[in-house]
């Protein structure tokens, strides 16, 4: 008799309280993100989603153009899909910036090469650069 008294209680909580399986779900694939952070290096930026390593985190952490490598110096390179290869400096995730560095010091020089088109990122400000 007490257990399907309580089977009884079980069942009405369950519908007139059903459980927010949606914001559940949320919730877990948003502490699996914070898990996969990642470095290059020990001073390297950290590496989180959207961003990712292609041999570290797994496919379904993966947005398109958000891609990232490390160099054999443990730097971290911004996989852009042209032949500009720029470094990642900081990644500011609240401020949705990133910011990238040429290690030749020459980014004027690759300016008339890039092409955003194709990828998640603008420009936010362009320094004045002579040269």
């Amino acid at each position: 008799m007490a257990s399907s008294f309580l089977f009884l209680i079980h069942f009405l909580l369950l519908v007139f309280f059903p459980p927010n399986l949606e914001a559940t779900q949320e919730a877990a694939q948003e502490g699996e993100r914070r898990v996969f952070n990642f470095r290059c290096g020990y001073n390297g930026p950290s590496i989180g989603f959207p961003f990712w390593v292609k041999a570290f985190h797994p496919d379904r952490y993966r947005s398109p153009g958000f891609g990232l490598s490390c160099d054999k110096n443990k730097q971290t390179v911004l996989d852009l899909p042209f032949s500009v290869k720029l470094f990642v400096k900081k990644i500011g995730y609240k401020s949705r910036v990133i910011r990238l560095y040429d290690p030749d010091g020459c980014v004027p020089a690759k300016l008339p090469y890039l092409n955003l088109s194709a990828s998640p990122f603008q420009f936010n400000e362009i320094d004045s650069y002579n040269f």
